[in-house]
């Protein structure tokens, strides 16, 4: 045993000794980038805002110029449209003008609106 014993630790040493050679040898090479260098340029491009509520003053201004009472059993066409935005506005086309609401006022609400109410 004490033979096998004594071949394997010179085994490993050897294998050692290899190993620190390999590692010499690639940190003596001058390493080579793989990848190029980086270009960069400017470029002008246009930040585009998302949908915006109405100004405080536009809204104050809207609820002067309300619309007048209409049956609410008329049929009425309405084009709503998704808009976006921070609260997800929604615009509403109807009877010749064109109102904004907020995503969180619900149908009902709309319609009684755009009927005067």
């Amino acid at each position: 045993m004490d033979d096998h014993a004594a071949e394997d630790a010179m085994r490993q040493a050897m294998n050692q000794s290899r190993h620190a050679e390999e590692v010499e040898r690639a940190f003596a090479q001058e390493i080579e980038l793989t990848f190029g260098v980086p270009h960069w340029s400017w470029k002008r491009v246009q930040n585009q805002t998302p949908a915006q509520g109405q100004s405080a003053a536009a809204r104050r201004a809207s609820f002067k110029r309300r619309l007048s009472h209409r049956s609410m059993r008329k049929p009425i066409e309405v084009v709503l449209t998704f808009r976006g935005g921070p609260e997800c506005w929604v615009q509403a086309e109807a009877r010749g003008r064109t109102f904004r609401f907020p995503g969180y006022v619900s149908v009902y609400e709309v319609l009684q609106r755009l009927n005067g109410w």
